[in-house]
């Protein structure tokens, strides 16, 4: 119910092709794939939302943290100002 996309796009013209793995809340980290995020029946309440980027060429990751506050059916995320960019 109640999914959350979070679509995530970069320059492929300027950067090597990349994939993504993404945690929720410290839970088991998703395979890697190229398409967006679709989050389904999210804990109301903050949510930690983490994404492992892979370079596809290079194998170099790097770790992006998000945090936001859910609120259930209807609600626009917003990003808590003290999320980080690069974990690694």
């Amino acid at each position: 119910d109640n999914p959350v996309i979070i679509s995530i796009a970069y320059d492929d013209s300027e950067y090597c092709g990349a994939a993504w793995s993404y945690s929720i809340n410290g839970g088991n980290w998703s395979g890697y794939d190229d398409r967006s995020v679709a989050l389904y029946n999210l804990p109301q309440g903050q949510v930690t939302f983490e994404l492992r980027v892979k370079s596809i060429t290079t194998s170099e990751e790097r770790t992006l943290t998000r945090k936001f506050t859910y609120e259930g059916k209807g609600t626009v995320l917003v990003p808590d100002p003290n999320s980080s960019g690069s974990a690694n």
